[in-house]
């Protein structure tokens, strides 16, 4: 192996000097403490975005489960994933967003904050199932649960736009 070689392999690796320029122009402006600080500083901005993607995919599982399950509601969870794909994975949010079953009530909530009145009846429907096998199955003090859930969560559900 010749000198050319070795001078140009030395030349394409990074000094520590090139790496901290390089992350330094990545991360936000120099802050006081110099450019160590800013390479630190992208760090919680990665971290921040893999949260919200994950937390998206719990959601949308989430959502996923309540499709078969009767008291576990489906659009609050996928609404809710498309609020975290929106800060980690812009596609995944428009492929939630152009979703022909859920699409338009993500648009609806993020234009009006409206739910659809069959969201509604199905909500408050949830509810009363919810009420009554609390009724049959719980004890005593736990079957005032749902029931407080549903009074406060279907007020709220009701007084939202269509």
């Amino acid at each position: 192996m010749g000198w050319g070689y070795r001078r140009k392999l030395k030349a394409a690796m990074p000094t520590p000097l090139r790496l901290a320029s390089k992350l330094a122009s990545l991360a936000a402006p120099p802050l006081k403490g110099g450019v160590l600080l800013c390479a630190i500083s992208a760090k919680p901005a990665a971290m921040k975005r893999h949260f919200y993607l994950v937390g998206g995919w719990a959601s949308l599982a989430l959502g996923a489960l309540g499709a078969f399950l009767p008291l576990l509601p489906t659009v609050p969870f996928v609404i809710l994933a498309a609020f975290c794909f929106a800060r980690s994975s812009p596609r995944l949010e428009a492929w939630l967003v152009t979703h022909p079953q859920f699409g338009h009530h993500i648009v609806a909530w993020r234009e009006k904050g409206a739910i659809s009145r069959k969201g509604k009846i199905a909500a408050t429907i949830a509810f009363a199932v919810s009420i009554a096998l609390a009724a049959i199955f719980s004890p005593w003090p736990w079957v005032m649960v749902p029931v407080i859930a549903a009074a406060v969560t279907g007020s709220w559900i009701w007084t939202r736009p269509e």
